[in-house]
């Protein structure tokens, strides 16, 4: 019960920094004026209509569809709403991990480096798809961790159900799915029966849209791929390896030293691999990680400013692998390695609070700064 403990405490201050941010309001981006177009349209006229006024099928369609059913004041109701699944959303990953870790401090450190992370603050700074997206995302790996251990169909078939939900709520949801349908293969059984089945269903509703978006609008609009097709990959892959290095390191460090310190470090982990050190309950979530970082940036454009946006969906399973190595590691580190292993977790989550920090005053400021300019106009 005491293990509990620290990880509610860190959970309310990170959910303390998230209330902070949005003590004005939550953000509105283009997107988010979309959402709101879409959702009204669809409760006057079950249609889904841009702010543009053009066809809603950039996007999945449920969340617009989640928005209609919230009724009126959409803003406020989903402002609220991100604080319950911020909460939320940090109990399921840890419930669904702690018991994984020798040394629970890890747990708890998990818990506190992704409510704190400047991506999992951002997400539910704006009116977004990804709180619930990374609601229904949490769930699925719940229910997913518990096949993969016990074995229960009722968990498959819950764990399916999420999966469904994830891909209508975006199409980032198709990319998770892919790699889960190859860990069922791999780890449960060498079976195609199961993961098949696992693959349909979950994609039954994001194909049904999908063809939905090709017939009645002449093209697929909803995924956009990009003409220069080796050029993209080129820039795509560089965006997000800066990106993923700043979870590292400042951003006033070269980008060269960054990234070659993030290929060593990409070496080692790839190298315990090798050994098979790495703990089994850390393997889904780095093949999740792995397939959808790699599809994002060989086939998707995606602007360097909306990267760590889109990682933040996959970037609390990242760190929860990354701690079970570590906490498997460490088992047989001397008295000296732990206390470097201490020292650098330290400087670690010192830098990423200040970067946390630094952010969310940002947010907290512009969005105050105009109520203020509004209240004296």
């Amino acid at each position: 019960m005491r293990d509990h403990l620290y990880a509610t405490f860190f959970i309310l201050l990170a959910l303390i920094l998230l209330l902070y941010s949005t003590w004005c309001g939550i953000g509105l981006t283009y997107d988010s004026h979309d959402y709101l177009a879409a959702s009204t349209s669809f409760a006057l006229q079950g249609k889904l209509i841009n702010a543009t006024g053009t066809a809603f099928i950039m996007h999945a369609p449920f969340f617009p569809v989640f928005i209609a059913m919230l009724g009126s004041n959409p803003i406020i109701k989903l402002k609220l709403l991100n604080l319950l699944f911020f909460c939320l959303t940090l109990i399921i990953l840890y419930l669904t991990n702690y018991r994984f870790f020798k040394n629970r401090w890890f747990a708890h450190l998990g818990i506190f480096i992704i409510g704190f992370s400047v991506g999992h603050q951002m997400i539910y700074n704006f009116l977004w798809s990804e709180p619930l997206f990374l609601f229904f995302f949490a769930l699925h790996n719940f229910f997913l961790i518990r096949f993969l251990n016990e074995k229960k169909k009722y968990d498959f078939w819950l764990m399916i159900l999420f999966a469904f939900m994830m891909c209508v709520t975006r199409n980032a949801g198709f990319f998770i799915i892919i790699p889960t349908t190859w860990i069922l293969f791999t780890i449960i059984s060498r079976s195609w029966r199961d993961p098949l089945l696992y693959f349909f269903i979950s994609a039954l509703g994001f194909g049904m849209w999908n063809i939905y978006v090709l017939v009645a609008h002449n093209g697929m609009e909803a995924i956009y791929y990009s003409n220069e097709f080796f050029n993209s990959m080129w820039i795509n892959s560089t965006n997000y390896l800066d990106v993923m290095s700043r979870w590292i390191f400042p951003v006033f460090v070269p980008l060269f030293f960054r990234l070659i310190c993030l290929i060593i470090c990409a070496v080692i982990l790839g190298y315990v691999l090798y050994l098979k050190k790495i703990p089994k309950a850390a393997m889904p979530y780095f093949i999740q990680f792995g397939v959808y970082v790699m599809i994002m940036s060989i086939f998707l454009k995606v602007y360097m400013d909306d990267i760590e946006r889109y990682l933040a969906m996959v970037y609390p399973g990242f760190i929860i692998g990354l701690l079970l190595v570590l906490d498997q590691l460490s088992v047989k580190f001397n008295y000296k390695l732990k206390k470097i292993l201490f020292f650098c977790i330290v400087l670690w989550v010192s830098y990423l609070g200040i970067r946390s920090v630094h952010n969310v005053n940002m947010w907290h400021n512009s969005r105050c700064a105009v109520k203020i300019t509004r209240a004296v106009d």
